[in-house]
Parts: C-alpha cells; sequence; structure tokens
C-alpha cells in the first residue's frame, strides 16, 4: 500500500502527516484539521452544501451572529425553503450524506433531521475552497446546478 506524505508549515507550527492511498482520485484539500476530498460527496450533496453556505453568507451580511447563522433548522424546513423541487425524501438522505461527511451537525427524532446547524469544516472547506472570491463560488455553484437534472 501507497502511503502518501504531506508537511506543512505554517506559521510556527509544522505538521507532518502519513495517508493511506486513496481509493479514488481527488483533490486533498486541507480543511480545519481534517483533509477532505473534494469529490467524496455526491453533486446531490455539493450542491446542498453550497445552497447553505449561501445562506449562511446571507444571513452574515445582514449582522445575524456566526452562531445563529450556521442554524438550518430541519430537512422540512430545507425542503419547504431552498430543496422545493426535491422530494422530502432526497432531501433527508442529502443531509444524512452532509452528516456522514461532518458537514453538518444534527439531532435526530423518528427517521427525520432536526436542529441541524453548518460545521466549522464545512464553513473552512466552503472559504478555502474558493479563497472568499464571491466570483468563483457562484460560477461553481452554476455548474454544480446545470449537472443535476431535476433541479
Amino acid at each position: 500500500m501507497l502511503i502518501y506524505e504531506f508537511f506543512f508549515a505554517t506559521g510556527n507550527r509544522q505538521i507532518f502527516v502519513k495517508l493511506p492511498s486513496l481509493p479514488y482520485s481527488g483533490k486533498i484539500c486541507w480543511g480545519g484539521g481534517d483533509f477532505v476530498i473534494e469529490n467524496e460527496l455526491t453533486k446531490d450533496a455539493q450542491y446542498l452544501l453550497g445552497a447553505l453556505y449561501k445562506q449562511y453568507i446571507d444571513k452574515r451580511k445582514t449582522g445575524i451572529n456566526k452562531s445563529d447563522a450556521k442554524l438550518i433548522g430541519s430537512s422540512f424546513d430545507i425542503h419547504s425553503g431552498i430543496m422545493k423541487k426535491w422530494s422530502l425524501e432526497d432531501v433527508e438522505e442529502t443531509c444524512q450524506e452532509l452528516i456522514r461527511s461532518n458537514f453538518v451537525y444534527c439531532n435526530r427524532a423518528d427517521g427525520i433531521s432536526y436542529f441541524m446547524s453548518l460545521s466549522d469544516k464545512a464553513i473552512i472547506y466552503m472559504e478555502n475552497r474558493f479563497s472568499n472570491n464571491a466570483k468563483a463560488f457562484l460560477d461553481w455553484f452554476s455548474k454544480i446546478t446545470s449537472s443535476i437534472p431535476f433541479l
């Protein structure tokens, strides 16, 4: 098995990491203490994460504090708000994918995701991915949107 070795030097911190070989190709991004493989999410999950991140940015622009801006609500709220064209089951499954990837925190009851919030990992991932460049984010979001046939 191949081992990939990475060495990072940031400020006065030095980090040395060994990773086993990956079963797929993808861009490896440093994301708040974790390595994130860019293509580890389905396009649906990337789209939902982008929509949730956009919602977070919009809330912050209106002066809402970070903790409150991270709050998403439930899968019902997502379905009735930003994912009206998706079935509730598809919204729930895509939320679960984001939860499994640690991009969203969640409390569950009766098989439904309630009290969800964006994780710091999700925000760091999106910030690093687009370097706070709104045009790059919008271009990416448009590309992901056009690649999902039922949107």
